[in-house]
């Protein structure tokens, strides 16, 4: 058993495109566009799969990411690390905020705030036709059905069962 991670992009014509791993790593190190008719933001979707002998059996779970682009087309540096720190205060100040708060009467505003920078900077709301479309995309690059028509994961296995309760697509 094994884990992966693909990504897959809403092009500028709204279809979703399986973006290779490699391709995409350069992409998000700022080494080169993606291209796809993009400009200003790419919408993406990650997706975490489980692997048996190298071939994707479950669709784990579904992250849909936006990335402020700049005007060459590569990923703008600044939102990227502004969005990463944004992820890291929201965990560690909740964190911190319930194991050693410095006045348990007064409560934290920094991991809403983080949390809500999150939300509303570096994710999207795909809308129902980008998820069918996405979930064609899933399901024609794992050349099984991982997620079905309303959006539950499938475990890609010939009996259908499988240790995960179903997931719905955000």
């Amino acid at each position: 058993m094994g884990l992966t991670l693909w990504s897959f992009v809403l092009n500028g014509d709204g279809a979703v495109v399986r973006v290779p791993c490699a391709r995409f790593d350069r992409f998000y190190a700022g080494r080169e566009a993606l291209g796809l008719g993009l400009t200003g933001v790419a919408c993406v979707i990650d997706v975490a799969l489980e692997l048996r002998d190298r071939r994707p059996v479950a669709a784990l779970d579904f992250w849909y990411v936006r990335h402020l682009l700049r005007p060459d087309g590569r990923i703008d540096e600044e939102h990227k690390q502004q969005g990463l720190e944004d992820a890291v205060e929201a965990v560690t100040a909740t964190v911190l905020t319930e194991l050693a708060p410095a006045d348990p009467k007064v409560t934290s505003i920094r991991p809403r705030l983080a949390r809500w920078r999150t939300e509303t900077e570096h994710r999207w709301q795909p809308t129902r036709h980008q998820l069918d479309s996405a979930r064609d995309a899933i399901n024609e690059a794992a050349r099984r059905r991982l997620v079905d028509h309303d959006g539950r994961r499938l475990y890609g296995l010939p009996d259908g069962g499988g240790p995960y309760p179903p997931l719905r697509l955000r």
